[in-house]
């Protein structure tokens, strides 16, 4: 059974508690704002207007008027920015996807760190609440209110992660996962 193993279990154990906190912005992500002020606001904007208005998936025309700038240095997200560029439709539900991404990277975080915690040898009970436990302790997620590109708690583990399975086997298969890892953590 699937679902009953350590990581999915530390993943909803985590999003459960999560959602002590964060309920209304779990059942309705779009309707809410994590930051109403200051760089939370916009991050929002940023990604919103890039979704909305800019024709090229590089160029931030938002700010710097009339010139525009790079949407890395306007705190776009680049990654997220092209994955909601390319399909179209999304961008009313920005706001909703990024809070998303943020509130359950730190359950993707938990499920990420209970794997790298049973490949080091721990049993499945402890690596499922120390792996619970280290991710809702992330300083991460002091990053809800503002700085969201440094918010995803799931980086570091995921690089570990990606690193150490490659190391233990290496093959192509792996070293285009740490790859993809490294290449995505790069552009968030």
């Amino acid at each position: 059974m699937l679902f009953l193993r350590a990581p999915f279990i530390a993943f909803v154990l985590t999003t459960m508690l999560m959602g002590l906190f964060y309920a209304d912005e779990l059942s309705q992500p779009n309707e809410y704002y994590l930051s109403d002020a200051g760089d939370g606001l916009k991050n929002y904007y940023t990604l919103a207007y890039h979704q909305h208005y800019d024709s090229s998936f590089s160029h931030f025309g938002g700010m710097a008027y009339p010139y525009g700038e790079h949407i890395v240095f306007s705190d776009g997200q680049p990654a997220l920015a092209f994955l909601l560029w390319l399909i179209p439709g999304l961008d009313f539900y920005t706001v909703g996807m990024l809070n998303l991404l943020m509130l359950l990277g730190v359950g993707l975080c938990a499920w990420i760190l209970c794997k790298l915690f049973i490949r080091m040898g721990m049993t499945r009970g402890s690596s499922l609440f120390a792996a619970a436990a280290i991710a809702l302790m992330s300083p991460q997620i002091l990053r809800f209110s503002a700085h969201y590109a440094l918010a995803y708690c799931f980086i570091v583990p995921w690089i570990l992660y990606t690193a150490i399975i490659f190391v233990e086997k290496p093959s192509v298969k792996r070293s285009i996962w740490v790859f993809a890892a490294i290449l995505i953590i790069h552009s968030i």
